[in-house]
């Protein structure tokens, strides 16, 4: 959820005052070649609307349990009971089957929800990684350059050339392993995006 999206208030699991449930997740994906955050989505927001969804469900199942009770042979016996049993028998059958829609519902939701954070947290391991290794890459392929121009420069005098050969190779070999951290931290991050 990005701050220009106002956030949104949920009801207390169990009643009670709003809850908010934010999360902030970094909008500069760009060392990794993406223009925003390749794994949408708050993991804490879908877990307690699946928590919140099940717990419906629990309410549900104790409501036609409850009815289910007014059915029993010691409520009584009379006309009028008889016609509340049948009502009572369809209201929990029919209640029953809502309990089932919002506790599968709300279990996906919070398996969901596990999965997405497991994501999440490799994707900003890899955000930091990346960034590492393109700062890294950066700093080192400059230096790589400068030494390059000071071997290629004319007026280096000839007893230095050596020294700056190597050090422009030392830094060009910096500049490439920092290159493969890059790659590999676009590689754990398509790995996350897969899951």
């Amino acid at each position: 959820q990005g701050p220009d999206r106002p956030g949104i208030h949920l009801p207390a699991a169990h009643g009670g005052a709003e809850s908010e449930v934010t999360m902030t997740r970094p909008t500069d994906w760009s060392s990794l070649g993406y223009s925003s955050d390749p794994i949408p989505g708050d993991h804490s927001r879908v877990d307690l609307i699946g928590r919140q969804y099940v717990g419906t469900a629990d309410s549900i199942l104790r409501a036609a349990e409850n009815l289910r009770t007014a059915l029993a042979p010691n409520f009584g016996e009379s006309e009028s009971v008889d016609a509340i049993r049948e009502v009572a028998g369809d209201v929990a059958d029919r209640v029953s089957r809502a309990e089932d829609r919002y506790r599968k519902v709300g279990d996906a939701m919070v398996v969901y929800a596990a999965a997405l954070r497991g994501a999440q947290d490799e994707s900003l391991i890899a955000l930091t990684n990346g960034n590492t290794a393109e700062s890294n890459a950066r700093s080192a392929n400059s230096m790589a350059n400068y030494y390059q121009g000071q071997v290629d420069n004319p007026n280096t005098p000839p007893a230095n050339v050596a020294s700056h050969t190597d050090s422009q190779t030392n830094w060009q070999n910096k500049a490439d392993a920092a290159e493969r951290g890059l790659a590999t931290a676009i590689g754990t991050l398509q790995t996350a995006i897969g899951k």
